[in-house]
């Protein structure tokens, strides 16, 4: 399944330059983790993970972290740390020292130490990096999330990393949806101006508001989709070699016209 979602062009370009500069190793409370963009979803992650809102520079940034990623000291001492947050009275302090290893990279990174506050909050973010270990890649030990305002802010600080990966304008990708064909003489096709309407022979719309299209990669079709609200969703496979790859394949069997 493929969420359509809707950047603006300052989001879009922030995005762009932080995707070809991760993954991004580094170590914390001593062990090997990386930041990476996570899947199509956002990870759900246990109660237990110690939860605070961070703010460099006047950003709201949501973390959330496993107590592997604390201090040792701070963990012997206070067992009861994921039942964050505590009292009114000590919780900045408190909050500044169980998460001391990561405000100092913070501070590393953009030159600025973080305050903390209670991550009491509805709030969502649209943007997050996971922190996984680098020895399990598939073990979630963090979680970043921010909105447009500290994507922007994190892009800026990223620029100076060093290019992890090809930019996204030098990936040899191009995403086409084929919704239908037709077959237009050339004096129809002169005459056509902006604006016109042109009546499709069959309509890939059905009854139920789902529209069901092509998807091709570099102009050749690949899969059979569909889109409804917003979200585009991947049925099947198409066989290149088939006789007419330009249709669309049948959703059964029971649809196909056999001759007599």
């Amino acid at each position: 399944m493929i969420d359509l979602p809707c950047y603006d062009p300052r989001e879009a370009a922030a995005v762009s330059r932080l995707a070809t500069r991760l993954p991004v190793p580094f170590n914390i409370a001593g062990i090997d983790v990386e930041a990476v963009m996570p899947g199509w979803t956002t990870p759900r992650l246990s109660a237990d993970y110690c939860r605070a809102v961070m703010r460099p520079r006047g950003h709201r940034i949501r973390v959330a972290v496993d107590s592997t990623l604390l201090p040792a000291v701070a963990v012997q001492h206070w067992p009861e740390i994921a039942a964050l947050p505590p009292g009114d009275g000590l919780r900045e302090i408190l909050f500044d020292i169980v998460f001391r290893d990561l405000a100092i990279k913070v501070e590393q990174w953009c030159g600025h130490r973080p305050t903390w506050s209670s991550a009491e909050t509805t709030e969502v973010f649209l943007y997050a990096f996971e922190i996984l270990r680098l020895e399990r890649p598939n073990d979630v030990v963090g979680l970043v999330e921010f909105d447009g305002s500290g994507l922007q802010w994190i892009a800026d600080c990223c620029s100076a990393l060093p290019v992890a990966c090809a930019a996204l304008d030098d990936l040899p990708v191009c995403l086409v949806l084929l919704v239908e064909r037709i077959s237009l003489i050339s004096t129809d096709l002169h005459q056509l101006a902006l604006g016109d309407v042109i009546l499709l022979d069959t309509t890939p719309v059905g009854n139920d508001g789902i529209i069901t299209v092509l998807l091709c990669l570099s102009g050749d079709p690949c899969f059979r989709a569909s889109i409804c609200n917003g979200r585009l969703t991947v049925l099947s496979a198409v066989d290149c070699m088939m006789d007419r790859p330009d249709l669309l394949p049948p959703e059964t069997f029971d649809s196909i016209d056999l001759p007599g």
